[in-house]
């Protein structure tokens, strides 16, 4: 490793095939010594990632996504004005979903109802 690179794995080794490592790490989950749950702060924010991706409004958004989190999502894609497509099982540790804006549902940034 060089001095450039941050071994940013939980466990200090390599990531598993298929796994990745963080960017930085979550400090405040229970495998760096804070008091969170490590699941459940990465599902966290990874429907947050999500929230603000449809918050800007696509017509179309696509995405891979832990299987756990697909009910969450659901309920989220209704709230924002969205469909969500279950379309397929990428591994086991993933699933390929496709959010769909409704006529009604979602209005493009800069248009308005006035």
């Amino acid at each position: 490793m060089s001095g450039d690179e941050i071994d940013l794995t939980a466990g200090g080794g390599e990531p598993e095939e298929g796994a990745y490592a963080l960017v930085y790490p979550f400090v405040c989950c229970i495998s760096n010594g804070g008091v969170y749950d490590d699941d459940a702060f990465v599902a966290g924010a990874r429907f947050g990632e999500i929230n603000a991706a449809l918050k800007a409004g696509p017509l179309l958004y696509e995405t891979t996504v832990e299987p756990a989190l697909i009910p969450q999502l659901d309920l989220l894609a209704m709230h924002t004005g969205y469909v969500m497509v279950h379309e397929e099982a990428v591994s086991e540790a993933w699933e390929y979903v496709t959010f769909r804006a409704t006529a009604a549902g979602v209005q493009l940034e800069g248009s308005s109802n006035d």
